[in-house]
């Protein structure tokens, strides 16, 4: 099992009631493909769908955050959030993205894989701080005034 995280961005009072939709190149990193190897042909076969899978997004919490499954940990995904996610609109849009496997050394989300099912179960979770952080993830990552937080 991975070192799981949540990475969560408090959203703006303005914001509330505005659409948003995912945009891999503003993602600040590579966006990485899915990596699928049929053991029949013994051949690698890449997944693009995630671009047609992620949903417009409303903005109508206070916090908005995603579930991220490997590389948790400050060393991973809390050096990439500092180093690559450190503005509003670039966190948004990674957010905006769903649930995904890691952010380290590119971003994989989930809505970009053959076997996921539908946009409802990765989609990203709003409400309030306690709301979102139920992820239960092993480290916490908040995005609020201008800076990352972080707990265990």
């Amino acid at each position: 099992m991975g070192t799981t995280s949540a990475i969560i961005l408090k959203i703006r009072e303005e914001d509330k009631g505005r659409k948003v939709k995912f945009d891999k190149k503003k993602i600040p990193t590579k966006f990485l493909n899915w990596r699928i190897v049929s053991q029949i042909a013994r051949k690698v076969i890449l997944d693009q769908r995630g671009e047609d899978l992620c949903e417009e997004v409303e903005l109508n919490g206070d916090y908005i955050g995603i579930y991220c499954n490997w590389d948790g940990d400050r060393s991973g995904v809390g050096e990439e959030l500092k180093s690559h996610y450190y503005d509003y609109e670039t966190i948004l849009n990674l957010i905006c993205g769903g649930f995904c496997s890691s952010i380290v050394d590119g971003v994989r989300h989930y809505a970009n894989k053959a076997t996921t099912e539908k946009w409802e179960d990765i989609k990203p979770i709003q409400g309030s701080l306690e709301d979102v952080a139920r992820l239960g993830c092993n480290y916490t990552y908040v995005f609020e005034d201008g800076k990352w937080n972080v707990t265990r």
